[in-house]
């Protein structure tokens, strides 16, 4: 007998290449459902200097993710600009508050330092073949908040006025226009005036009546650094060094076989309508709160607490349609930064709701916490971590934590764990 080979008929090969195309289908959604598993995406959210992008900064160092060298120089610049701009605030707010300067008092050996600081602009405090001359759009708010510079000494502006004493006026030896200082001469008048201007240091510990840049004094304290302009930032140097956060910043680390993409969202008001566009799909909120903040206005009003405004942004996002279902995990950040304000500036002064020690730190820590929680009306579970974001052993434990929380929940939810 012949043998002849089976031949499909056109009904069998249109279902096999149905179930090929089924199968393939399968693997796919397979595997999407798998890099879903593994795709863990963080928000950190917070009103505008509470510290989210040092708590990013801590992420990277965590997962070997280094700054670059051009990073390091733009920090030195940055650094740099926030530093001088620092020094005259304080020039500035000691005259505002009557606080008598060494500087201004006649034949004071102090008076070419001031000057120096006085005169000096950030347009001028950049050497001429600066490449950064943009620089200021990152800072700290200084200079967004700059008004124009007068172009002749008998113009009334606020700034210059309170600049400049009646003593300097009379003299004629600053000009309120700026002028041209090489940075070794910047640099030696800010460490002159810090360390032998016992006004400039009395204005500085009434730091909260204004606004000064928080990590001003670690800046004072490496002037001699940040003179030189091949200097490099080290990790403390950025750790302590802010730039203001402009739109959404997106970073992917890879930790323990998942991806974990944490999106810094800038904090000031003007930033907040961004935020929307990037709800769908978050895993977690981590929020922070710097609560050291309570005696403290915003940078864009300074009519309002800072306190109460991350108060009232929390009670508005936790409580949010978008995240009803969404893990949060707070911040309590500052800590360090608290308890050496607690006794300088009275909490009770600043919360009458607070009743008990006013020093001790663990029950102004207490009060905040469950001031904040009780906003949570979906009453989910919101996990809490004191926080103090420039130390980077304390951070790099309580990012593992939060890390090895998140990809648990993400596991247990995907049905791959």
């Amino acid at each position: 007998m012949g043998c002849s080979a089976s031949v499909m008929t056109e009904e069998e090969t249109r279902y096999q290449l149905q179930k090929q195309k089924s199968l393939a289908i399968d693997r796919a959604l397979l595997q999407k459902k798998k890099e879903e598993a593994n795709l863990i995406r963080i928000f950190l959210l917070g009103a505008g200097d509470s510290g989210k992008s040092t708590v990013l900064k801590q992420m990277r160092l965590l997962h070997n993710d280094s700054f670059t060298d051009m990073e390091r120089c733009h920090y030195t610049h940055i650094l740099w600009m926030d530093m001088i701009e620092s020094m005259r605030m304080l020039i500035f707010n000691a005259r505002k508050y009557k606080i008598p300067l060494e500087c201004d008092r006649p034949n004071s050996p102090l008076i070419p330092f001031k000057r120096i600081i006085v005169e000096t602009e950030r347009r001028f405090a950049e050497e001429p073949d600066d490449d950064d001359n943009d620089l200021g759009d990152y800072a700290v708010g200084y200079f967004s908040q700059a008004k124009p510079r007068p172009k002749r000494k008998d113009t009334t502006d606020l700034d210059v006025t309170l600049l400049i004493s009646d003593s300097d006026y009379e003299e004629e030896k600053i000009e309120p226009v700026g002028r041209r200082h090489s940075r070794e001469d910047i640099a030696e008048a800010i460490h002159q005036l810090w360390n032998n201007d016992r006004g400039i240091k009395k204005c500085y510990e009434q730091r909260n009546r204004f606004q000064l840049e928080t990590s001003a004094l670690y800046y004072f304290e490496i002037v001699h650094k940040l003179k030189n302009r091949m200097y490099r930032c080290t990790d403390k140097d950025i750790l302590m060094g802010r730039i203001k956060t402009t739109g959404i910043s997106e970073h992917q680390f890879k930790v323990k076989g998942s991806v974990l993409k944490l999106l810094d969202a800038g904090g000031q008001r003007s930033e907040r309508k961004k935020w929307i566009h990037h709800f769908q799909h978050v895993n977690a909120i981590i929020f922070v709160v710097a609560v050291l903040e309570y005696d403290q206005t915003l940078y864009e009003d300074g009519r309002v607490s800072r306190m109460e405004e991350s108060l009232s942004l929390f009670d508005t996002i936790c409580n949010s349609r978008w995240f009803s279902n969404t893990p949060f995990i707070l911040f309590l950040n500052k800590v360090d930064l608290l308890e050496e304000k607690l006794h300088k500036s009275l909490i009770t002064d600043y919360c009458p709701n607070y009743k008990k020690d006013p020093l001790d730190v663990e029950l102004v820590l207490d009060y905040f916490e469950k001031t904040i929680l009780s906003l949570n009306r979906y009453a989910k579970p919101i996990y809490v971590h004191r926080t103090c974001a420039t130390d980077t052993a304390a951070m790099k434990f309580v990012l593992n934590a939060v890390t090895d929380m998140m990809i648990s929940q993400q596991l247990t939810k995907s049905g791959l764990m």
